[in-house]
């Protein structure tokens, strides 16, 4: 009889899926959710660590934590990557009158003669940021 309810128990709990929700209203969550937090006056504050500290953690793929010493949030995906950093790409366009073509100095080019209509003596210019469509208008 012991053997017969040990077994019971043992398949119900197999097919027993559990959601958590935490905060304002915790008797409705979403069916997508697997843990769900909800509050309209208390936050949700990450893991604090400092750079040494992150560091020495080799978590799974998808793990974050907030870096006090960089005072950023950071993932981990094979290495910690900082999700502050807005990424500047401070490269320089440039335009080659003779072949048309449009380019960024750590690479990427577009060909635009296919956007002249040369029979009415249109030329592209580049001044700065701005190219200029000669008889056509601008681009900025």
């Amino acid at each position: 009889m012991k053997i017969l309810k040990f077994l019971i128990i043992l398949l119900v709990s197999t097919s027993i899926y559990g959601q958590v929700k935490i905060g304002d209203q915790p008797n409705t969550i979403d069916t997508s959710s697997l843990l769900e937090l909800e509050s309209s006056t208390k936050t949700f504050v990450l893991t604090r660590v400092s750079n040494a500290e992150m560091n020495a953690i080799s978590p799974l793929n998808g793990a974050i934590v907030y870096n006090t010493d960089e005072q950023c949030v950071y993932q981990y995906n094979g290495v910690w990557q900082n999700l502050c950093e807005t990424g500047s790409d401070d490269q320089i366009l440039s335009f080659d009158a003779a072949t048309n073509i449009l380019s960024l100095e750590d690479g990427g080019a577009v060909d635009l003669s296919a956007y002249l209509d040369n029979t009415d003596n249109q030329a592209l210019t580049l001044d700065g940021n701005i190219l200029t469509l000669e008889n056509g208008g601008i681009v900025d």
